[in-house]
Parts: structure tokens; sequence; C-alpha cells
């Protein structure tokens, strides 16, 4: 379970990762209007584990383990395992909106610094033996719709 506060600390999204009486999963991804109260529900066929805000809070970035069978989150911010799926982690962009998401890019990673503006999303990859200071690579990836 994990949750994120938009930069104007007006949007909560959270997810809660649960399994119900009858031991089925049951994954929920959210976010809620702090100031209205509305709550809305991002639906996704897969667990959210990482997820951050663009800085004008209208897209939420977030993340499918494609590797992880749907197991946790553990080794998600890790670099592909040689020999397995070299991009094993899905980005997902969930307009805030419109109500609906899309598929981004395939990643090596989660640990990213990402933005968006008009047609375009930004993915900075960052080294993780710097904690961030280093940046590898940086692309502009062009959305359709």
């Amino acid at each position: 379970d994990a949750f994120a506060f938009s930069q104007d600390n007006r949007y909560l999204a959270y997810t809660n990762n649960s399994e119900n009486e009858q031991g089925a999963a049951e994954n929920v991804f959210a976010l809620i209007d702090l100031q209205t109260g509305e709550a809305a529900r991002i639906q996704t066929d897969f667990r959210v584990y990482a997820f951050k805000w663009s800085a004008d809070a209208k897209t939420l970035f977030y993340f499918e383990n494609m590797l992880s069978g749907d197991t946790g989150e553990d080794g998600a911010d890790e670099p592909a395992v040689s020999g397995k799926d070299p991009y094993p982690y899905r980005l997902w962009m969930y307009d805030r909106l419109s109500g609906s998401s899309t598929a981004v890019a395939d990643l090596t990673t989660t640990n990213i610094g990402i933005a968006a503006s008009g047609g375009l999303v930004y993915v900075c990859y960052v080294d993780t033996e710097t904690h961030g200071e280093v940046v590898r690579a940086t692309y502009a990836l062009e959305i359709s719709g």
C-alpha cells in the first residue's frame, strides 16, 4: 500500500492491495480530491505500487511490473534481470480530467523522473548509485490522443 499527494496538496492518490474473505486479490488504485471529498477509482488489471504526480496535478504516472506476476513490489526499483524482459516496467499515465489511462512506454526501471507538457512525456533515467544526482538519459515521448 502506498500514497502520494499532488504538489498542490489538493489530491491524494493511493493504493490498497489486500485479499477479500474468499482470498481473492482486491487491488484498489484511486485518488481523492481533498477539497471536495470526491473519490475516483482508477481501473487497472494489475497491482500498482509506484506512482508519481505531474507538477500541475493533471496527470498521475504509474507503473505496471510485468515480471512480478502480480506478487508484490519486491525489486520494483531494480534494473531488469539478465535473461528476462529488458523492459519489465510499463509506464502508464492517468489523465485526471478525462479519467482515462494510456500506456506510455516499457522501461528498465521505475527509478525515473517524469514530466508532461502538451503531447509530450519526458522520462529522465537517473543513476541509483548516486541517488539521482547523475542523469543517465532523457527521452521525450510523443503521446497520441
